[in-house]
């Protein structure tokens, strides 16, 4: 036992077990020593295990060994104390220098050399684990292993294990059981923790067959417990369960899930072919669900700053499906985000995430792409888009694309159905574009790259059409429509560097009221070696600008060389200006009528000079024809200006100043030279007509850096007929934001005088006054058409600081007059109190020794609202003084009387007032109707309503009163201008159009009616509409003899309206308009009996339809003077005046159930219409035999259908009563058109047929013809006579020479026509004589009313009979008297039910009266 103590002996020991372990396990080690005991332990220290360059890779401070029968292979115990691993490795840690140690314990199956330790104890120990790139380090390892093999397989169970990772957590493992081997390897119950993080799993792998499973139970990680080993996002906590399983090639996964405590959620199945190789892996992953949620952004963007942008997609919801390897993969995403929706069919090459290869579909559902950071300003997108290219971040896309898009977001306007193709790289694009938006439609061609230091843009543009309103590109009109062809090949990003050619060809813009056409627009820049040149051609304007230019800096180089001579403009610019430029107009009124609709050049104008900020200086000249701002008009302006270093020079000159087209001055001229800061001016003018307006004005003006000195010199000056002086006490004076100024002119008689202080808070205003006529002011109050005549007298004090103005005021006037109404005698006066801080104000208008006005108030200053409160009594006031500003109603008179209490914001005051007026006449222009008010009527004011209420009045027609209406409504207003009409007549028996016939008027006549009539919009663009039914007295003429001029005055226009459930409604139009009124009229009128219309064809001949019936029809005009008409009129009754060519006028009676139809055009009417006309004459030449000598009545009818002016015409001849044989003959007589026609014109013109053959009387009787012709001829002109004095009869008569063969054998008839005695009573017919029997002859039918609505009738009548059985010289008439009762019905029980109501109404009506 002895020996074993002894150093020696350790030594020894020591030796032998090294050469043991290097000879048995190739290893080399170090030991110190190795104490035996007699139990077979050893107690070793120091104990090293070098690598092959003798460095230390493990070190134990101490250990133990107990052998189990002093075998070194089995130790039933081994205890570890400061155990020091050293592992180094490049690549993999599978190849570091540790493993090295334990290669032969992996040899291969039954090798010798197994190591067996029953149980293994590690305490205090460390491991540092270092490549070239890290170290980790894990201290305090204590473990427990028992079981251990260490041979060819490797088993043991680890039933404790715990370490502290430097600068991280601490570890917890043990494990049921671990078994390396070369059949198998099997990990059971591996348990690990650390902090709140877990990882539970089982293994079991079959190497020969390579089956096996890693079934996960539970994998919770966050940052804390990886930290000091991994990267682990600190925001990442993640939980894993899946199960997964190994066959020889394929390793795979159903249903696992990975969640965050971010409440991500990862549902998938997933497969790896050839496993074992991890180079040949090839996948298939299906993520069923992928919930994504924002927040791990903030990891994934710390690790992947590449694709940080791609955060913006928040929120995920997706599904996915790849397939391949990591260099050939497809891959198949659903992904809905807060960017939008996407769906892709990808394939992907390449295994770099930073050069990743792709080819294949993208569908986006209203996805955003902004979160690529794009230039152009692409948003949201909706459509599908083909993809093949590379990248995926800003910085390395580089794809080919072929899109489909159906919404793009473009700068946040959307636009719909784009095509694309083209190649895309960050801020770069070339391709095709083509865009059929509902606002645009374009094809657009070319390159735009902005990824360069000077950008390149080099496209064609063809605009097919774009609604630059919906755009948002134009706002000066509602309308804005261009179509171009634009060219552009530029590049750079600034004035200074930018080259190249922008083209806008053949340009349409349609606006509201214009078309406007380009031609060729082209602007270039070139960079040559010596100077810059930028162009500009058109069809308005060419510009051009040579040298050198810096554009944006124009303006502050030219106010820094001004600065000198005009101290009070500032600027500095350290750019070099020496240009030349000249501006030449063409025609520039299409462009400013879009930009500045009130400025226009005329062509020839000029604008050329030269700028050079190092010396030569600015020159500008300026030629124009005309140029022209508003209703303000310069003719022939020179302008020369010429600013050098020490001295400068203006020169202008102008042939005449037009205001409103009236020439106001003429040959204007100013002169003005100067030098640094002081300069002296002429400036002289003449009148260019009868009213004086010469005079000249000089002075000087002086101007340093804080201040501007204006002084006008003694001068005298004509202005409006008045010669003016002007004294020397002028000017105008500016210092440091202070400002004096005075004004002194006066006449013979007038003086105007006028100061103004502003210094620092403190204004003060002085103006006096005397004999100061008040119409020196009527040149600015005729735009809105008023005039002033009177004279003023008085002062005006007002004195303002920061806090309140104080207004003192003492104003007399002689007879004001406005509009040539007389105001009377004006006083007003105000002050201030002191006391209350308020202004006093009064006044009062005296007119014929009365007050007629009175007004008295306050003004506070100190108060921005609320701040006036002024009350007006009106004693007397006629309505004519307002008659200029409501020119709608003209003239207006009547008087009114009542307050009006003005308050509020002096700015923005407010109304209240109450007037009663009475006997107020108006007429209403546009109808020519004149109406007056019946008693007293109210009038409401406020501050933007005139409201008139039950204003009750009648209609004036040479000097009676007739019918009775009701005005009620409100007329808007902007403080008396702008007003907006809104007004409604109530109409009973009312006169609603009085115009007489001359040449301009569409339509004339007297309208009466009841119904309504509206007054709506402004004053220049006044809407009628009227609904009505025509009363007794009505009668209308349309005139079409004239109708070849009708489009110089047409002004009505119609519109299709539903009245009382009719389809068609009428409107009437009154009279000419003038086109700047816009007036447009809409009367919808109801035509009865009661109203007469005429349609005349030629005034002069008296050729025209005069008819009575029924219809609605529908007459207007709009603010274009178009002229329409709808509506079908039925004719009940008429007649019309057939006149042919100057020679012949015969009268027809229009049948009932004519029907006149108008769509439209008023002079394109449609006609169905018959008329009759009725003759007595011999039908001895129709039958052939001269025997038969008896007059017969003969009816004669036009039938019309078509255009109204140009109607289809069918003859129809007819003899009532006629035999058979008879009506044969006229058949046979009439049975060609030409036949037929000539009968008739034979019967219109000769009052006789025409006969086939020669008989021995036809002189005689032709001769017959003739007279009775003329005679019928006379008897039509008689009728239009009488016509023309009653409307209660129709006069004329017949006269017949001869009857058979005998000259002397007359006849004479007075005709009767519609005799009406009184409303019941009417007499048709013809009474006379015969001169052989002496009889009394004639037809007749006499007609009496039983009732009111003409249903019952008593008819008594005479006709003749004709019959050729009878003599030739016998004539037979048929008499009766009959009872009518006329009524529609559905069948005879209606009809019965009828009668029967009618008759027990009558007997309850007697059951009463008794």
């Amino acid at each position: 036992m002895l020996i074993f103590q002894l150093p020696s002996v350790h030594k020894e020991i020591a030796n032998k077990f090294t050469n043991w372990i290097e000879k048995e396990y190739e290893l080399k080690i170090q030991v110190d020593k190795i104490i035996p005991s007699i139990f077979g332990n050893l107690h070793c220290n120091d104990f090293s295990i070098l690598d092959g360059n003798n460095d230390t890779l493990i070190y134990i401070e101490k250990f133990k060994l107990q052998t189990s029968n002093f075998s070194f292979k089995h130790y039933n115990k081994v205890y570890i104390q400061g155990l020091v691993i050293n592992c180094n490795y490049k690549d993999s840690i599978s190849n570091s220098n540790i493993f090295k140690v334990f290669e032969p314990f992996f040899a291969s199956q039954g090798n010798s050399k197994p190591l067996i330790i029953d149980n293994l104890y590690v305490n205090n120990s460390s491991l540092d684990i270092i490549n070239a790139k890290e170290m980790k380090s894990f201290r305090e390892v204590n473990m427990y292993l028992n079981e251990c093999l260490l041979s060819s397989d490797i088993d043991f169970v680890i039933s404790y294990l715990d370490f502290e990772v430097v600068d991280g957590a601490h570890h917890q493992f043990d494990v049921a059981r671990v078994l390396f081997s070369p059949k198998k390897n099997v990990i059971n119950n591996f348990n690990w923790k650390s902090g709140s993080s877990l990882f539970q799993f089982d293994l079991m792998q079959n190497i020969p067959s390579k089956q096996g499973h890693l079934k996960i139970n539970n994998f919770i990680v966050d940052h804390h417990a990886l930290q000091g080993l991994f990267e682990w996002p600190e925001d990442l906590k993640l939980n894993t369960n899946a199960i997964i399983k190994t066959t020889e090639d394929t390793l795979w996964a159903e249903n696992f899930m990975i969640s965050t405590n971010n409440e991500s959620l990862l549902n998938g199945t997933f497969e790896i072919k050839n496993w074992t190789d991890v180079k040949s892996w090839k996948y298939f992953v299906l993520v069923d669900t992928l919930n994504f949620a924002s927040q791990e952004w903030k990891w994934i963007t710390t690790l992947y700053p590449n694709i940080s942008q791609l955060s913006t997609l928040g929120d995920i919801n997706s599904e996915i499906r790849f397939e391949g390897t990591l260099s050939d993969l497809n891959l198949n995403l659903s992904l809905e985000s807060n960017k939008g929706g996407l769906e892709s069919d990808i394939y992907i090459y390449n295994d770099s995430l930073d050069n990743l290869n792709y080819k294949g579909r993208l569908n986006l559902n209203h996805f955003n792409i902004d979160l690529f950071k794009n230039k152009f300003g692409f948003r949201e997108v909706d459509g599908q888009i083909n993809i093949d290219g590379k990248g995926i971040d800003i910085l390395t896309l580089d794809t080919d694309i072929d899109g489909d898009l159906n919404y793009v977001d473009i700068g946040g306007r959307v636009y719909d159905h784009i095509d694309l193709n083209g190649r895309l790289q960050p801020n770069y694009f070339k391709g095709e574009v083509m865009v059929a938006d509902d606002d645009i439609e374009i094809d657009f061609s070319g390159e735009i790259d902005f990824s360069k230091d000077k950008p390149v843009m080099d496209f064609v543009a063809n605009v097919i059409e774009a609604d630059l309103v919906k755009l948002n590109l134009f706002s000066k009109d509602t309308v804005a429509k261009l179509s171009s062809l634009i060219e552009i090949n530029l590049k750079g990003n600034q004035w200074s560097n930018i080259e190249g050619e922008l083209g806008v060809y053949h340009s349409s813009l349609e606006t509201s009221n214009h078309h406007h056409y380009f031609n060729d627009i082209l602007f270039t820049s070139e960079k040559l070696k010596e100077k810059d040149v930028i162009s500009l051609r058109s069809d308005f304007l060419t510009a051009n600008l040579e040298g050198q230019i810096d554009v944006p800096n124009i303006f502050n180089s030219i106010s820094e060389y001004l600065n000198p001579h005009f101290p009070l403009i500032s600027g500095s610019s350290d750019f070099i200006q020496d240009f030349e430029f000249e501006i030449d107009f063409i025609n520039t009124s299409d462009l400013t009528k879009l930009m500045i609709p009130n400025l226009n050049f005329e062509q020839g104008s000029r604008f050329y000079g030269s700028f050079r900020n190092r010396g030569g200086g600015l020159n500008l000249a300026i030629e124009s024809p005309s140029f022209s701002l508003g209703k303000y008009s310069f003719n022939n302006i020179n302008l020369n200006t010429i600013v050098k270093e020490k001295d400068w020079a203006v020169n202008l000159s102008g042939d005449k100043f037009i205001y409103d087209g009236n020439a106001i001055i003429k040959n204007l001229s100013l002169n003005q030279l100067g030098s640094y800061g002081e300069s002296n001016y002429v400036l002289n003018w003449e009148s260019s007509d009868s009213i004086k307006f010469d005079g000249g004005l000089k002075g000087s003006v002086n101007m340093n850096q804080s201040s501007l000195k204006v002084v006008l010199d003694e001068g005298q000056f004509y202005f409006a007929d008045t010669l003016w002086s002007l004294k020397d006490s002028s000017f105008f004076d500016y210092f440091k934001d202070k400002i004096h100024s005075q004004l002194s002119i006066g006449t013979v008689s007038q003086d105007f005088n006028f100061s103004f202080i502003s210094h620092d808070i403190i204004d003060t205003i002085n103006l006096s006054l005397n004999h100061f006529e008040m119409s020196n002011f009527s040149p600015w109050l005729s735009k809105i058409n008023s005039s002033f005549k009177g004279t003023l007298n008085g002062h005006i004090f007002v004195l303002s600081d920061s806090l309140n103005n104080k207004f003192y005021s003492e104003i007399t006037t002689s007879s004001l007059k406005l509009n040539g109404s007389d105001f009377g005698a004006l006083n007003l006066s105000s002050e201030y109190d002191n006391i209350n801080d308020i202004h006093l104000i009064q006044g009062q208008s005296i007119k014929d020794g009365k007050k007629a006005i009175e007004f008295s108030g306050i003004y506070n200053s100190l108060v921005d609202s609320n701040n006036m409160n002024v009350l007006f009594n009106l004693n007397d006031f006629n309505l004519n003084h307002i008659n200029t500003y409501l020119p709608f109603l003209d003239p207006l008179n009547g008087n009114v009387k009542g307050n009006i209490n003005i308050y509020g914001n002096m700015n923005e005051p407010k109304f209240e007032g109450e007037f009663i007026a009475e006997d107020v006449y108006l007429t209403v222009p546009y109808l020519n109707v004149d109406l007056k008010t019946i008693g007293e009527s109210k009038i409401h004011l406020n501050k933007d309503i005139i409201e008139l209420n039950n204003f009750s009045f009648q209609t004036i027609d040479k000097g009676s009163h007739f019918g009775n209406g009701a005005l009620n409504g409100k007329l808007k207003h902007h403080y008396f201008s702008d007003f907006d009409l809104d007004l409604n007549l109530e109409l009973d028996s009312i006169l609603c159009l009085n115009t007489d016939a001359y040449n301009e008027n569409t339509y004339f006549g007297k309208v009466i009616s009841s119904g309504n009539v509206e007054f709506n919009g402004q004053p220049d663009l006044i809407s009628i509409n009227f609904n009505g039914i025509s009363d007794k007295g009505t009668s209308i003429y349309i005139p079409l003899d004239d109708n070849e001029t009708i489009d110089e005055f047409s002004f009505v226009h119609f519109f299709e309206d539903e009245i009382n459930n009719n389809s068609d409604s009428l409107l009437i139009l009154t009279d000419k308009v003038n086109s700047e009124s816009n007036l447009t009229i809409d009367m919808n009128f109801e035509l009865n009996e009661n109203a007469e219309v005429n349609i005349i064809f030629d005034e002069t001949l008296g050729d025209k339809i005069s008819a009575k019936g029924s219809g609605f029809i529908n007459l207007g005009f709009n603010s274009s003077d178009d002229v329409y008409m709808y509506g079908d009129y039925i004719v009940n009754e008429g007649d019309y005046l057939f006149t042919l060519q100057n020679f012949l006028n015969k009268k027809f009676e229009i049948e009932n159930g004519a029907v006149i139809s108008w769509d439209g055009n008023p002079y394109k009417a449609k006609i169905d219409l018959n008329a009759l006309y009725r003759l007595t004459t011999n039908v001895s030449h129709l039958t052939l035999n001269p025997e038969v000598n008896r007059k017969s009545e003969v009816e004669c009818r036009m039938l019309m259908t078509g255009d109204l002016l140009k109607p289809d015409i069918v003859f129809d001849i007819q003899i009532p009563n006629a035999d058979d044989q008879t009506n044969l003959i006229l058949a046979e007589q009439t049975n060609t058109e030409e036949k037929n026609t000539q009968q008739f014109l034979s019967l219109l013109v000769l009052n006789s047929f025409m006969s086939s053959g020669d008989y021995e009387n036809t002189d005689v009787d032709y001769l017959s013809s003739t007279v009775s012709s003329g005679a019928e001829m006379l008897n039509n002109q008689l009728y239009n006579w009488t016509s023309q004095f009653s409307n209660r009869f129709d006069l004329g008569f017949k006269y017949n020479p001869s009857l058979g063969d005998s000259l002397s054998n007359k006849e004479f008839e007075i005709l009767l026509n519609n005799m009406k005695l009184n409303d019941r009573i009417t007499f048709n017919g013809n009474l006379g004589t015969q001169q052989r029997t002496s009889s009394i002859v004639g037809d007749f039918k006499f007609e009496y009313r039983l009732s009111d609505d003409g249903k019952f009738r008593l008819v008594t009548f005479r006709k003749l009979e004709e019959s050729f059985q009878l003599a030739p010289d016998v004539t037979n008439y048929t008499g009766g008297v009959g009872f009518f009762y006329t009524d529609e019905f559905k069948n005879f029980k209606d009809l019965w039910t009828r009668f029967k109501y009618m008759f027990q109404k009558k007997n309850q009506v007697i059951s009463n009266l008794k």
